[in-house]
């Protein structure tokens, strides 16, 4: 049997428990790239350390493959997707952007709530809070929207792409680092300084190349969260500047800004689990 919940709290409840699936999954994630690039340094030790570098290299595979199992992927997407999804809608509704235009709109939002949390046990209900949107004035909606909706998801876009750029140039130097440590063993060989085992540079190369891919992958990330950042930046800079009672240039706004927001959800959810993306996606592109 489900639980009513306000849409606020439903909000707020799929809101933490996405953020709590994607930090153990990025810290899997780091936690395994770090122990692919100290396999590679340690190879280099010698054959006293091979076993080692070998169950280093062990671990960054089981960490790869916990941050990246389709069960966790899909906790995290189906989550986030669902808030991103009943976000996207309560704006709409508060907007009047199609289909909630009507008076009769309340009737056909309820519904599509009953739709959207068929499945998660706690059914949200209107709330007072978003009644009192649409209630609103154009330009106090538009400012409301401005600030906890354009604002709000930009800066959170500008904090993705800079965590991602500070990971992914890190580890790029870490990465940088190993190919140095490895040039100068492959020196000191040849100059007869010391023997070493082909092996030891071999791990180090390999795993160091795993780690240059994670890092790559972090920078197109980053680069992605930007440019959605820069978009929202435009649509705020044209909000800033509409007049008062602008009903149609306020509801273009929500829905150019409501479609840009759902790119960024589908972009990720239809890369990692394209079963879900249908399910959400397939018959309603909001």
């Amino acid at each position: 049997m489900s639980h009513a919940l306000s849409l606020a709290a439903a909000l707020e409840r799929l809101d933490k428990e996405a953020l709590r699936h994607q930090k153990l999954a990025l810290r899997f994630l780091t936690a395994s790239l770090v122990c692919g690039a100290l396999a590679g340094f340690v190879a280099l030790a010698g054959q006293p350390w091979l076993i080692l570098a070998c169950l280093l290299a062990l671990g960054a595979m089981a960490g790869n493959l916990i941050a990246t199992r389709k069960k966790w992927r899909r906790r995290w997407h189906s989550t986030r997707t669902l808030h991103e999804l009943l976000l996207s809608e309560r704006w709409r509704f508060a907007a009047r952007v199609t289909p909630y235009e009507d008076d009769d709109a309340p009737a056909g939002f309820q519904d599509r709530l009953d739709t959207l949390t068929a499945e998660t046990g706690h059914t949200a209900r209107i709330d007072e809070e978003t009644r009192a949107l649409r209630q609103q004035e154009p330009n106090t909606l538009l400012k409301t929207y401005l600030r906890e909706r354009i604002e709000d998801q930009k800066d959170y876009f500008t904090n993705r792409s800079r965590l991602y750029f500070r990971r992914a140039r890190w580890l790029r130097r870490l990465v940088s680092l190993l190919y140095v440590v490895v040039g100068g063993v492959a020196v000191a060989e040849v100059a007869g300084v010391f023997d070493q085992h082909a092996l030891g540079p071999t791990v180090a190369v390999v795993t160091s190349l795993q780690v240059w891919a994670g890092a790559r992958e972090w920078g197109r990330t980053a680069r992605v969260y930007s440019g959605y950042a820069r978009q929202l930046e435009d649509l705020a800079t044209e909000a800033r500047q509409l007049g008062d009672n602008a009903v149609s240039e306020l509801r273009g706004i929500v829905a150019r800004t409501e479609n840009i927001l759902a790119d960024e959800t589908t972009r990720w959810l239809a890369l990692n689990d394209f079963e879900l993306f249908d399910k959400h996606y397939g018959t309603h592109t909001g």
